[in-house]
């Protein structure tokens, strides 16, 4: 069960997904309790009149949200500006022109060459801590589709609440298990119902 209620009205990521409904909630409750998962039912009719007969509409976490989730962080990128040679010329060159004396432009490029080394010593920090969150995802689709059968995934950006949000699943895309790996998983797209199973 998430920590808070389903039904609220939000402008958030949230992951939901299906199992079969003859699925037993007994043999699957401790692969979920391993990985961190619920898989708690949601009423959505519109989501469901788009799913196969026999799936249960379910949402896959209990967090309060699933912002900042890794899947699909592949598709939203990093924002990252290259430091080339040029960029360089040119920022000496303005700052030149502010008035800004050699030392003080070098001492600059000192701090930025710094500020670059810690941001890259983060985002190493953070794409470890990323991969962990994705293979934790991957062995629990994989265990959950070899012992219930085919389980979906979708990712969406909620505008409204869970159990009342109209959203149109582009489509189906079955994921055989050999090929599920952490990049697959970091390059879901939004609003597609990704099929795992054997």
């Amino acid at each position: 069960m998430p920590d808070e209620p389903v039904d609220s009205t939000a402008v958030c990521h949230f992951i939901t997904g299906t199992l079969p409904r003859a699925a037993a909630r007994t043999v699957l409750a401790p692969i979920l309790r391993e990985h961190g998962l619920a898989f708690s039912a949601l009423d959505n009719p519109f989501v469901q009149a788009q799913l196969a007969p026999g799936d249960a509409y379910s949402r896959a976490t209990k967090a309060w949200c699933d912002c900042g989730t890794p899947l699909g962080s592949a598709r939203r990128g990093r924002g990252a500006v290259a430091q080339d040679g040029a960029h360089v010329a040119r920022m000496k060159e303005a700052l030149r022109k502010k008035g800004w004396g050699s030392a003080k432009i070098e001492r600059w490029l000192v701090q930025q060459a710094r500020t670059r080394e810690r941001d890259e010593r983060v985002r190493k920090d953070h794409d470890a801590a990323n991969a962990a969150y994705l293979e934790t995802w991957r062995d629990a689709l994989a265990a959950l589709a070899r012992t219930a059968g085919p389980v979906g995934l979708l990712l969406h950006w909620y505008h409204g609440g869970l159990e009342t949000e109209r959203i149109e699943i582009a489509r189906r895309e079955p994921v055989a298990l050999r090929s599920l790996d952490v990049a697959a998983l970091a390059g879901i797209e939004e609003d597609m119902l990704y099929v795992f199973a054997e």
